[in-house]
């Protein structure tokens, strides 16, 4: 982890931080959907949902691509070479 980075925690053993620059994204993100996108797609939700269902949709995006290939390796354990596997 580096040092730009809030650190949230380990998974796997992985470290988990969270870099300043994704409060920027995040904002814009949730900005752009409550503004623009669900307005458009569902105009009979309340302002405040609109928000909410922004923040929501942020959360989640940026949690299913949090170090994915990181916690992918680290879930899988190491890989053994055939030396090793006795091939």
């Amino acid at each position: 982890m580096n040092r730009h980075s809030i650190p949230l925690g380990k998974i796997f053993g992985i470290p988990i931080g969270l870099d300043y620059s994704w409060f920027v994204i995040f904002a814009l993100l949730t900005w752009m959907l409550a503004d623009s996108y669900y307005p458009d797609e569902f105009k009979h939700w309340s302002p405040l949902l609109y928000w909410l269902m922004g923040v929501v949709t942020a959360i989640m995006l940026f949690v299913s691509v949090a170090d994915s290939p990181r916690l992918g390796r680290g879930w899988r354990g190491p890989v053994r070479t055939k030396d090793e596997a006795g091939c």
